[in-house]
């Protein structure tokens, strides 16, 4: 194995300007895509490389031909996700359809470039005959039906722009939902921040309990902490239903606002970046994009 079907790849990404996948079987052959992969990320192409790798229970462990593959490529990708293992069954199929689509959008929105994908695999790896299938057919046509909510990247810098916002407030029923996260990362940047969001777009802010911007209600209005209250109850749930969720930072824990959040048929915005990096960028961008 050589480098040539990695810089096949990124010349045919080049000239397509859409994602190209590489797909590699060997470990060793990993580090050959990775001249390819740093060029890719340094002149915005967009790649999907999908690795087959050990299972976790081989890893480290003396098992042979096995390599570290864990995020093998560093900062030269724009996003790295371990799958899980393979199972049958419609929701493992949803989740991988599901996460194959957010990284064919991470590769593309934004700052474009390769993102990596780990695949782990069990023995036998080889099809073995006479065996029926693994994946029925009916399993297949279910995984087809399964719809895959959009979701788009905004990170801090360039990405942060008049653009996204614009796209951000051309939906009138939104909402922002904040994740807990350590209160040194807080701070009062970053709560001026999500409020003069809040306030700009005409969206409530819906926050785990263990943010700090439970404390700042005097700055917002619309800030909400204790929203399994009213997400209880169906009928208030579905009146409130979004078009569009920004999200920042991980989902909170409560198990009734997920729920709520995977039934509605909205459009999924991801902050990418820490909270103060977005405090700073959005307070930069004040006069600018309002």
């Amino acid at each position: 194995m050589n480098a040539r079907p990695a810089f096949f790849a990124l010349g045919l990404a080049k000239r397509t300007h859409k994602p190209v996948v590489l797909v590699c079987t060997s470990g060793s052959a990993v580090v050959n895509y990775h001249p390819a992969v740093l060029e890719a990320s340094m002149s915005g192409v967009p790649l999907l490389v999908m690795t087959a790798d050990r299972p976790a229970e081989l890893r480290d462990c003396f098992s042979g031909q096995t390599i570290d593959q864990m995020k093998i490529f560093g900062d030269s990708v724009r996003a790295f996700h371990e799958m899980a293992l393979p199972e049958a069954s419609s929701g493992m199929l949803a989740y991988l359809r599901q996460t194959l689509v957010h990284a064919l959008n991470r590769s593309l929105q934004g700052n474009a470039g390769p993102v990596h994908l780990n695949f782990p695999f069990r023995d036998p790896l080889p099809p073995e005959v006479d065996v029926e299938p693994i994946i029925e057919a009916s399993l297949m046509e279910q995984a087809a039906t399964v719809s895959t909510r959009p979701c788009e990247a905004i990170g801090t810098g360039a990405s942060l722009d008049t653009v996204a916002l614009e796209r951000l407030a051309s939906h009138r029923q939104g909402v922002i939902v904040v994740g807990a996260m350590n209160p040194r990362e807080g701070g009062d940047a970053f709560a001026d921040a999500v409020a003069m969001l809040s306030h700009k777009l005409g969206w409530p802010v819906l926050s785990d309990v263990l943010n700090p911007l439970r404390g700042h209600f005097g700055e917002n209005q619309a800030l909400i902490c204790h929203y399994d209250t009213f997400l209880r109850k169906s009928e208030v749930a579905a009146d409130r239903s979004p078009t569009a969720v920004l999200q920042i930072g991980q989902l909170p824990t409560s198990k009734v606002l997920r729920a709520w959040l995977e039934q509605t048929d909205s459009v999924s915005f991801l902050f990418v970046g820490s909270p103060s990096e977005y405090g700073s960028a959005a307070s930069s961008r004040n006069a600018s994009v309002w």
